[in-house]
């Protein structure tokens, strides 16, 4: 799924659209808050959904409503899903002690901002290395018992090789 990157601005301009006001009533009339406070919160989450990370933070400061909006667990967790995928979730929740302690929107703004996610990103390449040890650990006691022949090469798990894609979209999670 791709995600389309838009401005704050192109998304004001086309909630006057929406609303039926020309672009330059909308301007004109500058004490107005515009039509986007008389949407229903969940139609403000969905537009919200689209901006850059980066606004999304800056939007926070607007009103109470939009601060409530993006201080709520459930927006950045679905923001989450749609950006990264579940399986990079399920990969955090199972691998990264720092995952694990955060709680809330933090943790999931957290999970979608590379700068953040630095820390959660080290402790899946250190969980990755340490299960390749073992399995290699493992690989080699099995062929000095015979279970397995020693000419049989080592090959790494399927949950080992999902680490990489995990951690490269981990890295790329910043939408703007």
């Amino acid at each position: 799924m791709s995600i389309k990157k838009i401005s704050l601005n192109s998304v004001v301009l086309s909630l006057v659209g929406i609303c039926g006001m020309s672009s330059a009533a909308f301007k004109a009339d500058a004490s107005d808050q515009g039509c986007f406070d008389n949407l229903p919160t969940e139609m403000k989450a969905e537009i919200m959904g689209y901006l850059p990370h980066k606004d999304l933070l800056t939007m926070r400061l607007v009103s109470s409503e939009c601060h409530n909006i993006l201080n709520d667990e459930r927006f950045w967790k679905g923001m989450a899903e749609k950006i990264l995928g579940q399986e990079v979730i399920n990969f955090s929740e199972r691998y990264s002690a720092t995952f694990k302690r955060l709680s809330g929107a933090e943790k999931w703004r957290t999970l979608l901002d590379p700068n953040s996610n630095a820390k959660i990103r080290g402790e899946l390449r250190t969980k990755k290395m340490d299960s390749l040890r073992e399995e290699s650990h493992e690989h080699e006691m099995m062929q000095r018992t015979g279970e397995i022949p020693r000419t049989e090469k080592f090959k790494a798990s399927s949950e080992i090789e999902k680490f990489d894609p995990v951690i490269t979209k981990l890295k790329g999670a910043k939408k703007d």
